[in-house]
């Protein structure tokens, strides 16, 4: 029996995003939601040209093409794939407790089978992940079955207000936070009027008195802004594929790992300095 078309070895699949996944192979979008926004390909000219829009965004993320590039465009306008950078502008939920990264790192621990390799999904690969980088594996389908943590747990947890507060968190996306405000556009519904100081990668999110930050992960520098957006945008038109109405906050939900593993590879690889505090919308 051959073995399945999986790679063990997470450099090998994009050696520019060594640590990803197998997130990164061809996932076909959705031929009903293009239909819904009228898009007027048959599920057979749809399936060739959806793969071949997705081999054109990694032909980016790989520096092979630039994000700007005619065909590349060309190909997501064919699919309906909207460009233009779009806000969340829900209000968030409330958590009634704050979860601590401990109770999440616990989480990951009790059910994802290889902790060593899956957290170079988030940290790369370098010894001493923080305790941030463990948490931030709750919300990444990196369990047994590809199922998320956080969910395995939320079946069987007892304290259902801690569940509650949990998916809180889950519903807040990450942002790269430069003293105290967000570093990439950010929604302005989902920005704390202020944040502790420093660098990092975390998750904001609504407690009862304020805001609590989740799956902290700090930085030795703050990495330049321009490349990191540039790869969140193509994560964006990749993950509308599926989704068009999909927004900004809603890709870094769903592809949460990204925005970790692009700034701390950026601190390593001279792609530091710091940025500038960006305009929220």
């Amino acid at each position: 029996m051959n073995a399945p078309d999986r790679e063990v070895v997470p450099s090998l699949l994009c050696p520019e995003d060594p640590w990803a996944g197998d997130e990164v192979r061809y996932t076909p979008g959705d031929w009903g939601n293009g239909r819904r926004y009228g898009m007027d390909l048959d599920p057979q000219a749809w399936g060739v040209a959806d793969r071949r829009a997705h081999g054109l965004l990694r032909e980016v993320v790989e520096g092979r093409r630039a994000a700007r590039d005619p065909e590349l465009h060309a190909a997501l306008a064919q699919l309906l794939v909207p460009t233009a950078l779009k806000h969340d502008t829900r209000p968030p939920r409330v958590a009634e407790v704050e979860v601590p990264d401990e109770v999440l790192t616990d989480v990951v621990e009790d059910v994802v089978p290889d902790l060593a390799m899956t957290v170079e999904r988030v940290w790369g690969d370098e010894p001493d992940a923080p305790l941030g980088a463990w948490a931030a594996l709750a919300c990444l389908g990196v369990a047994i079955e590809g199922r998320r943590p956080l969910d395995i747990w939320a079946d069987e947890e007892t304290d259902r207000e801690l569940v509650r507060s949990a998916r809180v968190i889950d519903a807040s996306p990450p942002c790269l936070w430069v003293d105290g405000r967000p570093a990439i556009p950010f929604s302005r519904r989902w920005t704390p009027p202020s944040a502790p100081p420093g660098v990092y990668v975390a998750r904001a999110y609504r407690v009862r008195d304020g805001w609590a930050f989740a799956a902290r992960v700090d930085l030795a520098s703050a990495p330049a802004v321009g490349p990191l957006l540039r790869r969140l945008e193509v994560e964006l038109w990749d993950h509308r594929r599926i989704e068009r109405r999909a927004s900004f906050e809603d890709m870094l939900r769903a592809r949460s790992a990204v925005p970790y593993r692009t700034a701390v590879e950026a601190t390593r690889t001279g792609l530091g300095g710091r940025a500038s505090t960006a305009r929220t919308l």
